[in-house]
């Protein structure tokens, strides 16, 4: 099999890239992995602070259905 190593907009080579997965290969690219970093930041604040959904959907300006998401994926 021949295979050019061309990387993608993030890295020249895709064995020099930063991300741990392919962003080509999900589903929504970056947009996913923007999505993943919000949820993984929600889940935090919410174990390290002791904060509840509501209170958490206040202070980041989302709804808690969204909070809600965030605890439910891991």
């Amino acid at each position: 099999m021949d295979y050019a190593d061309k990387g993608c907009r993030f890295a020249p080579q895709c064995l020099s890239c930063p991300f741990p997965q392919c962003v080509d290969d999900r589903h929504t690219g970056m947009v996913c992995r923007g999505t993943e970093m919000r949820y993984q930041e929600i889940r935090r604040r919410f174990t390290g602070a002791g904060k509840s959904t509501k209170e958490l959907a206040t202070e980041l300006g989302i709804s808690r259905e969204t909070v809600q998401r965030a605890l439910r994926i891991r």
